[in-house]
């Protein structure tokens, strides 16, 4: 399958690929490149010191997943492997298989709403992460498709839709 430019990836689906090796075959499901929102995948993040950031909730979420394997495996309470696999993410952007895609005017204030506390309107009770909540943004304003693990989301989604 070929990217139509289409779609869009949040945290969960592309860090379960990437723990299960598996990075190829979402490629060739979704197509090439991987489009995520930067909230997702940031690449500005690996230029940060990461280990003197006292927030790391302000990286990407995809950093994060990183940081927080980094620091399992310098703890010994965490296997290398995982975050060798999940590392593999700045391989899929350096190669250009991955696409922090950035996101409208629109799109930002739709994802803050999704993500503030006052979310019922949206048919959900907790708010939204902030790649789950930039991916149903730009799926809903750009009519892309979502790959998603959060029903939540695809709630938001559908009561954005009118359904």
């Amino acid at each position: 399958m070929s990217s139509d430019d289409d779609h869009i990836i949040d945290t969960v689906v592309l860090l379960y690929f990437l723990l299960a090796e598996q990075g190829g075959l979402l490629c060739a499901l979704l197509g090439q490149p991987l489009q995520v929102p930067f909230a997702v995948y940031d690449p500005e993040d690996r230029t940060l010191m990461t280990d003197s950031l006292l927030r790391s909730d302000l990286l990407s979420e995809m950093r994060q997943a990183v940081k927080h394997l980094q620091n399992a495996a310098e703890s010994g309470t965490g296997d290398t492997e995982p975050l060798l696999n999940v590392r593999r993410v700045d391989s899929l952007y350096d190669e250009g298989s991955l696409v922090p895609v950035a996101m409208t005017r629109e799109e930002q204030l739709l994802a803050a709403r999704l993500q503030s506390v006052d979310v019922a309107n949206y048919g959900i009770r907790m708010p939204l992460g902030p790649g789950a909540a930039g991916c149903v943004a730009i799926s809903l304003e750009r009519g892309w498709t979502i790959a998603t693990d959060d029903p939540d989301a695809f709630k938001a989604l559908d009561k954005l839709h009118g359904n």
